[in-house]
């Protein structure tokens, strides 16, 4: 299956964090092909976790290393001691 396509139905799944939960960087690039830092993603993304009150910046506590995005997609991980432990679907906050 296409990964690009993979990441749009996930967006149904209502188990889709247990697709990413526990997995390390180099396992995440490996399932999905590439991970983005922060800094590699748009504004529109960025936005998504600097925003007050987001799960991104609470849960790693202002701590924008602690983040990573799948693809090209908006769907952000929160990385808790190098591995996942939180998948956000960045989508009209």
């Amino acid at each position: 299956m296409d990964l690009d396509t993979a990441l749009v139905e996930m967006s149904h799944d209502s188990a889709a964090s247990k697709l990413v939960e526990g997995l390390t960087r180099e396992e995440l690039r490996s399932r999905f092909g590439y991970i983005r830092t922060f800094y590699e993603v748009t504004p529109y993304l960025r936005e998504c976790y600097t925003t007050p009150g987001s799960a991104g910046e609470a849960e790693t506590h202002g701590k924008k290393e602690n983040v990573v995005f799948l693809r090209g997609s908006p769907w952000m991980i929160v990385m808790q001691d190098g591995r996942a432990v939180d998948l956000i679907l960045c989508k009209g906050y």
